[in-house]
């Protein structure tokens, strides 16, 4: 019962069994017998996956009771929860607990103690109604550098990656001993390419990410990719491979161009004249090919070095005037 203006009666019998039966006559007496249940018991992660948490992660736990209550009492992962993180009225109420390092890993356990308003206590209750459940993990993924391998061949003079060329790297989460990889990505931005790549599970728990050089301002050795792996909790993390790679993806130009002529006139030439182009180029290049009206000039006729060369060629009868 939950009533008010209760009142008591008293029954008097005598000896000769003549009875008489009064109420008391005050205001009367309020009684609450009933004792207080909680009828919805739920808990979720702010985690992607409402069901797992790792480190930083809010873990809820909601209840609805059977009727008005006081603020419950809880525990979530074995730890008392402040006052100030235990929010609600009447019968609805809410516990919050940020998971930490060192809490158990493995389903996040609770208990509520709660009593109504006018002092009854309730069971305690350890389980939800429902299906829901959070289990917390803070343990990241195992990357290794050794089972980061980079499998593709750069195709420039002196083990450079040049442009057009792709760069693949490969991560082995098995060989890592990995069970619950949810994704990785690879970050080649030390090639001055993308920082989130997604890598491709292409079986046997084996990642692969590439990345094709494209023109910008790079010249550089010692180079790594490096690959960040995500649990089905989020943990994460991040290591580079082992190997130094080199790439220069910077375009050469050639920064001065000259032509001139042994004729007296160095800017006219007759057949037998001699004509000489000379070229400055924005970085060290091998011998360019040259073709001076019309003709590929030889190899012998093509000199210089590292970022100055020149190309000479006798002008003959029947050259384009």
């Amino acid at each position: 019962v939950e009533a008010t203006g209760l009142h008591v009666w008293v029954t008097a019998t005598d000896t000769s069994s003549n009875s008489t039966t009064t109420e008391n006559t005050d205001e009367g007496r309020n009684c609450d017998n009933r004792r207080p249940t909680l009828t919805t018991v739920s808990i979720e992660s702010d985690n992607a996956d409402t069901e797992k948490a790792k480190v930083g992660d809010t873990v809820t736990l909601s209840m609805v009771a059977s009727e008005n209550m006081d603020e419950p009492t809880v525990t979530i992962a074995g730890h008392l929860i402040d006052a100030g993180d235990v929010t609600g009225a009447d019968d609805t109420w809410e516990a919050t607990y940020v998971m930490q390092t060192g809490d158990p890993e493995g389903t996040v356990t609770f208990n509520i103690e709660f009593n109504d308003v006018p002092g009854n206590t309730g069971t305690d209750v350890s389980a939800v109604t429902d299906a829901s459940l959070v289990v917390f993990d803070e343990t990241n993924p195992t990357v290794t550098a050794g089972n980061i391998t980079i499998t593709s061949s750069p195709s420039g003079a002196g083990s450079y990656y040049i442009i057009d060329d792709t760069i693949t790297v490969q991560w082995d989460s098995a060989a890592d001993g990995n069970s619950d990889i949810a994704s990785a990505t690879a970050d080649f931005s030390e090639f001055q390419g993308g920082t989130e790549v997604s890598m491709t599970d292409v079986g046997s728990g084996v990642y692969v990410a590439s990345y094709q050089v494209a023109e910008n301002t790079l010249e550089a050795t010692g180079l790594h990719v490096w690959v960040t792996a995500y649990d089905e909790t989020s943990n994460d993390t991040e290591r580079e491979d082992d190997v130094d790679q080199n790439c220069d993806n910077r375009r050469p130009t050639l920064t001065t161009v000259s032509i001139a002529s042994d004729n007296a006139d160095t800017e006219k030439a007759k057949v037998g004249d001699t004509v000489t182009l000379s070229m400055v180029a924005s970085e060290n290049m091998d011998e360019p090919t040259v073709t001076i009206a019309g003709h590929l000039i030889d190899a012998a006729d093509v000199t210089g070095a590292d970022d100055t060369w020149e190309a000479t060629y006798v002008m003959q009868s029947g050259d384009p005037e």
